[in-house]
C-alpha cells in the first residue's frame, strides 16, 4: 500500500527523470549548433588553403573511428569538387 510520501516521492523522481532528460537534450542540441557551426568554418576556409594544408586536415581525420574518418575524407571531397 503506497502512502501520501511513497506517491510524493515518486512524482519528485519523475520529475527530476524528466529535468535531467530536458538537461541532456539542451547540452545535445548546443553540441551539435556547435559542430555545425565547426563544419562550415572548415568548409568555408578549405576551400581557399594551399594543398599541403588540407593534407594536414585530412592527416587529422586519421585520428577518428573509421565512421567518422569517412564522413570527414568524404567532405574534404566533396569541397574540391565543388
Amino acid at each position: 500500500m503506497k502512502t501520501r510520501l511513497d506517491e510524493k516521492i515518486e512524482k519528485l523522481e519523475a520529475e527530476l527523470k524528466k529535468a535531467k532528460a530536458k538537461k541532456m537534450q539542451t547540452s545535445r542540441q548546443e553540441r551539435n549548433g556547435q559542430l555545425v557551426s565547426l563544419g562550415i568554418l572548415i568548409e568555408r576556409n578549405f576551400k581557399t588553403l594551399a594543398a599541403s594544408e588540407k593534407e594536414k586536415l585530412r592527416a587529422l581525420a586519421e585520428a577518428l573511428d573509421e565512421r567518422n574518418r569517412g564522413r570527414c575524407l568524404a567532405a574534404f571531397t566533396r569541397f574540391e569538387e565543388e
